[in-house]
């Protein structure tokens, strides 16, 4: 299949076998526009400006126990506990899990050398970070587009989508920061292999294999490199089958060895089932409603909270499960009309399939079956299109009239500066526990994990009666939960 990028980009002029002639319908627009240098500084720029008022906010939630009551990232001393157990070892058997994030508790153990228990240090490091994957959504995206425009535009959508505020403000979200940094280098690495340098090898099976280590959706990276090899590379008709199988051959090698290390480590891939009483039909019909969910949260990203209540779908006939079969047979063939016409944009669509179908199995999922942090990942592939959207819309309308461009300037940027405000007012609302549950309760009233929450707060300001209140209505809506049940 050839791609709709007509002609290879290198981005590094050392490289450069030959000039590069410009990118296609956007040479004129290239000549007046900024460097990419000062294009990625407004990036940067955005992304802190969005989430600048996160700095001062305190640990929330599992930030407690992750960081503050976990002993591996107080000392060096743990270094072989983190890399050889799961991500909630440090509490016992109770701690029995399916995560397996190394790097994300390695990441606490320095930013607690450097800060101690000061938040700021560990919210710094997650702005830093969102910053960093805000700049690869534009530099990957253009060595997938070759259009600056589009990798440019989606870079800016993603710096002040709404859906991202759990992942920057909490920090015990930092393995969604760590995966999508990660996976990013490794297809920016994986787009650069035609040049055959082993360098860049090395490169994408290194990224990979840090993208693994953060979180286990990371092994989607495989399928997607296949398919950008096998469909989506510029001139991949003339490439021979067994150099397309070269190139990512060493990254299914690295994923079959990560699966092997979870094997040796936990003795199964899962050692943990999650969920046993959700049946494989619920789990299949539950998985198209949460795949309908997540899609409306992408283009109408409310209400936001910081717990979804799952409920199991119990039948094919439910409408959430008909609206998510219906996104789905539309997806697919959305990706059958684009891949000869649009083969990136397809490959947009595909990379948010993909990504997000390690979490529609209920049966695997914790306490948070939808959660809006799952979407981090996903989002690039969301943002890559709604700029290739607009990009597409823009080079159609007629050039002898200025207004219907002026009304998509102008559209877009209403977008970016209401969602921006969205970010800035929703930050807010995780500068503390009390503020976080009690503004969660009110989207999420039957969030009985939250409000047992809530009572244990109320209880260590020695408010018990309205601790006990909390608890028993929290006990009420989940009678199996052993925390309330022990808590009153």
């Amino acid at each position: 299949m050839t791609t709709t990028a007509h002609h290879p980009e290198v981005l590094h002029p050392s490289a450069r076998q030959q000039p590069a002639p410009p990118e296609k319908s956007s040479a004129h627009w290239l000549a007046k526009s900024p460097s990419d240098q000062i294009l990625i500084a407004i990036l940067i720029l955005l992304s802190l400006l969005a989430y600048g008022n996160t700095l001062f906010n305190s640990f929330v939630y599992d930030d407690q126990q992750q960081i503050l009551q976990n002993p591996y990232v107080k000392s060096w001393h743990y270094l072989p506990q983190i890399f050889s157990s799961t991500v909630w070892s440090f509490i016992g058997a109770a701690g029995l899990t399916n995560y397996y994030r190394p790097l994300m508790t390695f990441a606490y153990l320095l930013l607690w050398q450097i800060f101690g228990d000061i938040p700021f240090g560990f919210h710094l490091f997650n702005v830093a970070l969102n910053a960093a994957v805000v700049v690869m959504v534009f530099t990957a995206g253009r060595r997938l587009f070759r259009d600056r425009r589009i990798a440019w535009l989606a870079a800016a959508l993603f710096a002040v989508h709404p859906i991202h505020t759990e992942v920057i403000n909490w920090i015990a979200a930092l393995p969604e920061l760590e995966v999508t940094l990660f996976v990013l280098l490794a297809f920016w690495f994986f787009t650069q292999l035609d040049s055959a340098s082993v360098k860049i090898y090395l490169g994408t099976v290194a990224c990979f294999a840090l993208a693994m280590l953060s979180k286990e959706p990371a092994l989607m990276f495989a399928p997607l490199a296949t398919v950008y090899e096998h469909f989506v590379r510029s001139k991949n008709a003339a490439v021979p089958f067994k150099t397309k199988i070269a190139r990512y051959a060493p990254i299914c090698a690295v994923a079959a060895g990560y699966l092997l290390l979870r094997i040796a480590l936990f003795g199964k891939l899962a050692p943990v089932l999650q969920r046993p009483k959700v049946t494989w039909p619920e789990a299949i019909y539950s998985a198209f409603a949460l795949v309908g969910g997540y899609v409306k949260y992408l283009f109408w990203p409310a209400p936001l909270s910081a717990f979804h209540v799952f409920h199991p779908s119990l039948s094919l006939t439910e409408l959430p499960v008909i609206v998510g079969i219906c996104v789905f047979v539309l997806a697919a063939a959305l990706i059958l009309y684009l891949y000869k016409r649009a083969s990136a944009a397809a490959f947009s669509i595909f990379w948010m399939g993909i990504t997000i179908a390690p979490m529609l199995n209920a049966r695997w999922m914790a306490t948070n079956v939808f959660t809006e942090r799952y979407l981090y990942l996903p989002s690039v592939g969301f943002c890559w299109l709604v700029a290739w959207a607009v990009v597409n819309i823009w080079d159609r309308l007629p050039k002898s009239s200025a207004a219907p461009r002026r009304v998509m300037v102008a559209g877009f940027s209403a977008v970016l500066l209401i969602s921006l405000v969205a970010v800035i007012r929703r930050n807010k609302i995780w500068r503390d526990d009390l503020t976080l549950y009690t503004r969660t309760l009110q989207t999420n009233p039957d969030a009985a994990i939250i409000r047992s929450n809530l009572g244990a707060l109320y209880y260590d300001s020695l408010q018990v009666d309205r601790a006990i209140s909390e608890w028993q209505v929290a006990l009420a809506q989940k009678p199996d939960n052993i925390v309330t049940m022990n808590a009153l």
